[in-house]
Parts: structure tokens; C-alpha cells; sequence
């Protein structure tokens, strides 16, 4: 890495090459130029694939998500510096579900939400629809899983969606209050739970 002061203009070099142009410089400015090496390795919490010291990246035959650190050296008036880049190779999670809105239709509860910005490439994304309420405890129940991009909670005399669940359980799940989250899966995971939205 090539660095000029003032004014912090710099160039990335090639460690086969021994020169190269910073342009922007301003005439008549006297420059000071920082010469270090930028040495690069993959964090130890995402060895996939290799990485030359260089920069020059491997990519894994699997899918993964890598992250790549480069340490600069101090050099002069340039102190030491570090950085990292998040790769996605190949196909990974999807982006978690958003805009997610609820409307109590009589015994039943209707969702919409929108779909991930990016759906992680890896085949079709699911969705597992969680309802929570606080009384008389705190419970969360996973109620429905769908590939649509909303659904219906169904009308139940019982709550179906958990063993020895009585009425009263569907009951509080379309109460006002009860609250709804959609996560978003594939096959290679699930993206992180959005805050939940509480039924009106």
C-alpha cells in the first residue's frame, strides 16, 4: 500500500510490482510518500477455503460465509491498521423477513410481510411464523410454516399446534396484545428474528 501525506491519497500494489500513479495529487504540493506491506489471513472463526498473504482468496468448494482480516504494518508518520471484508460464498442465509403487519379478523388472525432483499441463493426460502403471549406465562409457540409471503391463522376450538393445547391457548394467540414474527429460512439457515409486532 501506497500511501501520500498530506491529504491520505493511496494505491493498492500488486506484490509482483514495484510501481504505480496515485493520482489527485495537487501541483505545487510537496508530498511524503508511506511505502507498508498489507498482509492478509481469514479469521480463525471462518477457515474456509485459502488465502495467500497477498490478498489472492480460494473460495471453498461448500457454501459458507468468510471473513477475511488485512493488517497493515506501521510505517512512518502511518500507523499500524487493520480491516476486514464479509465474503458470501456461494449460497448462504437469507435476509430476515420485513414489514411484517397483523389484522384480527374475528377468530382469526391474518399476517403479510415482505420477503427477504436477498433470499441467500439457496433454493426457496420458508417462512415459520411465531405467536407469543404473556399470560399466565410467557410462551412462544411456532404456529405456522409457509413459502407465501402471508398466511391466516387458522380458527381452532383447540390450540392445534401443540400437544394437550386447550382452547384458551388459541384464544390468547388472536387476543389483542398477542405478538407475531416471521423468520425467514433456506436451507442453509435461518436469518435473524425481526422484532415482533403486536396484534391491534
Amino acid at each position: 500500500m501506497v500511501t501520500a501525506h498530506p491529504g491520505g491519497r493511496s494505491a493498492r500494489v500488486g506484490a509482483d510490482l514495484r510501481e504505480t500513479v496515485l493520482t489527485g495529487l495537487d501541483d505545487g504540493t510537496a508530498y511524503e510518500l508511506d511505502v507498508a506491506a498489507v498482509n492478509y489471513r481469514l479469521s480463525p472463526d471462518t477457515p474456509f477455503g485459502d488465502i495467500t498473504l497477498y490478498g489472492r482468496y480460494t473460495a471453498p468448494a461448500a457454501n459458507a460465509v468468510v471473513t477475511v482480516l488485512a493488517f497493515q504494518a506501521a510505517s512512518a508518520d502511518c500507523p499500524a491498521r487493520t480491516g476486514k471484508a464479509v465474503l458470501l460464498v456461494g449460497a448462504t442465509k437469507p435476509d430476515p423477513a420485513t414489514g411484517l403487519t397483523t389484522a384480527r379478523d374475528g377468530h382469526q388472525v391474518r399476517l403479510d410481510w415482505k420477503p427477504p432483499a436477498f433470499d441467500g441463493g439457496g433454493g426457496p426460502v420458508e417462512y415459520a411464523v411465531i405467536a407469543s403471549y404473556d399470560r399466565p406465562e410467557p410462551t412462544a409457540l411456532v404456529v405456522l410454516r409457509t413459502t407465501a409471503t402471508g398466511t391466516i391463522v387458522p380458527t381452532a376450538t383447540r390450540d392445534p399446534f401443540q400437544p394437550g393445547g386447550g382452547p384458551e391457548d388459541a384464544d390468547r394467540l388472536r387476543e389483542a396484545g398477542a405478538r407475531y414474527t416471521v423468520v425467514a429460512a433456506n436451507r442453509f439457515g435461518a436469518a435473524a428474528a425481526p422484532p415482533p409486532v403486536r396484534t391491534l
